[in-house]
Parts: structure tokens; C-alpha cells; sequence
């Protein structure tokens, strides 16, 4: 999920500065479903903190594991409510939102 804002034609924040783009990225990792727990899937994504996922990963060839890591903005991990993502994300957005910035956020 993505979240950007911008001002709209006026082109300065409330306090008269100008205000560059912004685009933030989030992630939530979504817990297994069923269908994967019966056929004994495990998990291979794991949100290490509120900014950090990392994905182990086969080597080719070497049998062996090893793990990307990646950032964030935010990471939510598979125990995170829709409606926790929702007020974190955003309902921030809607005060933006009403002060003429136009903001995105794909989901």
C-alpha cells in the first residue's frame, strides 16, 4: 500500500511554506489462510519491526537459505486489524485531505 499527497493548485501549507510531495509506503503482511495452513505452508515473510520485513529466500543452487530485508515506512504484521491499518494510515490523510491536499493512497 502507497499513500502520497500534494497540494492542490495553491501550492503552500497552512503556514504559507511551500510543501514538496510526499509519498510514504506501507506494508501488511496477511496471515496464512486456511487453504496454505492445511497443505502445511509456512510463512517465509516476517516483520521484524514497525519498519522492517524480511523474506527468506532459496539460494540456487546452494541449498542454503538466506534473507532480503527491506524497508518501510510502516509494517504492519499478520496479527494487524484492517480497521489498525485504516486509523493509521489513513485517517491521517482525511485532516490533509480537508486542507487542500489531494492524497492517494493504493491499497
Amino acid at each position: 500500500m502507497a499513500s502520497s499527497r500534494q497540494k492542490s493548485a495553491s501550492g503552500g501549507s497552512s503556514n504559507g511554506a511551500p510543501r514538496e510531495s510526499n509519498i510514504q509506503v506501507m506494508v501488511r503482511v496477511r496471515p496464512l489462510n486456511q487453504s496454505e495452513k492445511s497443505k502445511g505452508s509456512h510463512s517465509i515473510i516476517d516483520v521484524k519491526n514497525h519498519r522492517e520485513v524480511s523474506v527468506a529466500t532459496k539460494e540456487p543452487g546452494f541449498g542454503g537459505h538466506s534473507t532480503k530485508k527491506f524497508s518501510f515506512d510502516r509494517a504492519f504484521n499478520p496479527n494487524s486489524k484492517q480497521v489498525d491499518v485504516y486509523k493509521e494510515v489513513v485517517m491521517p490523510l482525511l485532516d490533509e485531505v480537508l486542507e487542500g491536499y489531494n492524497c492517494t493512497v493504493f491499497a
